[in-house]
């Protein structure tokens, strides 16, 4: 399997190689948006331009994640993004 982190981070985060190694998995980093894209993305948003409400197909609480992922994988529903939300 391929590992994409597209998140960044504030400090240095541990990672276990050795499951990454014996579990032959890929990790890959990638940048996907800058500083600007979010800027312009918040504009759109205020302005109506975009209504990113439409992107959001599911909410689901936290603890149901491994079905959000169930979901997106298998896509027997039309779910283009899920929000999991916690409490």
């Amino acid at each position: 399997g391929r590992i994409l982190v597209t998140g960044m981070f504030l400090e240095p985060v541990a990672v276990d190689l050795l499951s990454i190694n014996l579990n032959e998995l890929e990790l890959v980093g990638s940048v996907v948006y800058d500083r600007e894209d979010f800027g312009m993305a918040v504009e759109w948003i205020e302005s109506g331009r975009f209504d990113f409400r439409k992107l959001i197909t599911h909410t689901l609480p936290l603890d149901q994640a491994q079905r959000a992922l169930t979901l997106l994988s298998e896509r027997t529903e039309d779910a283009m993004k899920i929000l999991l939300a916690g409490c």
